[in-house]
């Protein structure tokens, strides 16, 4: 089954600006929660845009693992920033040839669940979101718990049941089609 081929989870714009703030911490626990729970994702990138500096300190897991591999307003949810497994390789990385970069060097490394903030926006057009990530010829998975759909909606699941461009796959994991 394709949810069994080894995975990396990216985590786009996880802000500790999200509103309301009681559901952004179940939403961010969530997102640990699925990455916890699924032994196939071997690899989970942050991919914060827009940052306070201050917020890469190097005593986090996320950013001391960047500055390894690259140089380089908002703030990254503690929930997510001091999130930390052992069995999970955790970087940040926020340019598109970074992610080529270490996908080269990780080939074995067949799907990307794509999670975080907002659907309509940045889930597709920050340098890390499903439209680049769908020509990098890997799968690109959606699982609908750990994507906020809009910034001030109550109903926050994107509803991916009538979108042509996924195939459902579980009942909250869905598959983008390729294109071509």
């Amino acid at each position: 089954m394709i949810t069994s081929l080894p995975s990396m989870a990216i985590l786009i714009d996880c802000w500790q600006s999200l509103k309301p703030y009681d559901r952004a911490a179940n939403f961010y626990s969530t997102i640990c929660s699925v990455i916890d729970n699924n032994p196939a994702i071997t690899v989970v990138v942050l991919a914060s845009y827009d940052i306070d500096e201050s917020s890469s300190s190097l005593d986090k897991i996320w950013y001391a693992n960047e500055h390894k591999y690259f140089k380089h307003n908002e703030k990254t949810a503690d929930i997510i920033m001091n999130y930390k497994n052992p069995k999970k390789f955790q970087i940040a990385i926020t340019k598109l040839e970074n992610l080529q970069l270490f996908l080269a060097n990780n080939s074995q490394i067949k799907n990307i669940y794509i999670m975080g903030a907002t659907w309509n926006s940045c889930v597709h057009h920050r340098p890390l979101g499903v439209n680049n990530c769908a020509n990098l010829g890997k799968n690109i998975l959606i699982d609908t718990r750990c994507v906020w759909n809009k910034w001030d909606e109550i109903d926050n699941i994107p509803d991916l049941d009538n979108d042509i461009n996924y195939a459902k796959i579980d009942e909250h994991l869905y598959m983008l089609k390729r294109k071509g």
